[in-house]
């Protein structure tokens, strides 16, 4: 083999391991972009977590999250990028679901002649936030809402779910698609 043949062997190794470390980086660049998205959607989720906390008046309970494995000093580069300097995101809240009361006598009629969707927008408009299905089902009982059928709370998860006023902020639990109805439509004094 010829000294011309051996320089254009390593050239091409070269180019080879080149492309390669190129295509590693790139993957480190996608994974790391991943990371903050996951990390962003994690923080969004806690925010929601802590309003319905705040809705419910209820103490959080931490759950425990198992830390996300730390790269080896081997792999690591030399200097850690804003992603690894920035600190970690706050545990997951899980809230305990509101204990049904069934046998709850109501405080008043309010809720009698109307539908189920009707109530609880009310009720969450008057919450200013999330709320689980119990403590809407509670709620509705309290200003004289009559369910029928044997699974109530099922049934009132269902229609809220399907309805487009609502959207399913966590398992359970919901809130107002739009929170802020303006008060000419609210009166019925329009246009």
């Amino acid at each position: 083999m010829s000294l011309h043949d051996v320089e254009l062997s390593l050239e091409k190794a070269l180019r080879e391991a080149l492309a390669a470390r190129r295509a590693v980086h790139a993957r480190i660049a996608e994974a790391e972009e991943e990371l903050r998205a996951l990390r962003q959607r994690a923080a969004e989720l806690d925010a929601i977590i802590r309003h319905t906390q705040a809705a419910l008046g209820r103490t959080p309970v931490v759950e425990h999250v198992p830390a996300s494995p730390q790269p080896s000093a081997s792999s690591a580069p030399a200097e850690p990028s804003s992603s690894e300097r920035a600190p970690s995101p706050p545990l997951p809240v899980r809230y305990e679901r509101p204990p049904l009361r069934p046998n709850v006598k109501p405080t008043s009629l309010r809720f009698r002649d109307l539908t189920a969707t009707q109530a609880a927008t009310i009720v969450l408009r008057e919450a200013g936030g999330p709320l689980h299905v119990n403590a809407i089902y509670n709620k509705l009982l309290e200003n004289g809402f009559e369910f029928h059928g044997d699974h109530p709370t099922i049934s009132l998860s269902v229609t809220l779910n399907r309805s487009k006023r609502f959207r399913k902020v966590a398992p359970a639990t919901f809130d107002l698609v739009i929170r802020d109805v303006p008060e000419q439509r609210m009166s019925g004094s329009g246009p």
